[in-house]
């Protein structure tokens, strides 16, 4: 499967380290992105930076180039691990001016 885990800036960061830890065990195709507050909340919640297991390919906020970016290349699936309220509203309403709402 091919998976994007796209993490927000809100509380909760250790669910999506688990989570990606627990991917990087898998055969997943596994992409990351990340909020700009997803910054934020790493510094202040992790004793760390996110690690990423190997095989994890990150990918800027603000880059289309992405191969999820488009229609005609779609995802097995996405998490959105925390998501923040505005996140889960602008993915409900369509409002994409990001690769993690596209």
């Amino acid at each position: 499967m091919r998976i994007l885990v796209a993490i927000t800036g809100a509380s909760g960061v250790i669910y999506a380290q688990r989570l990606l830890d627990w991917l990087g065990e898998t055969e997943h195709e596994t992409h990351v992105v990340l909020s700009s507050y997803a910054q934020a909340v790493i510094r202040q919640e992790l004793a760390a930076e996110l690690r990423l297991p190997e095989g994890v390919v990150p990918h800027g906020l603000k880059s289309m180039n992405v191969p999820f970016a488009s229609g005609s290349n779609v995802l097995d699936a996405m998490v959105v691990i925390p998501c923040t309220m505005g996140t889960l509203g602008r993915i409900a309403h369509g409002y994409s001016d990001n690769v993690l709402l596209r």
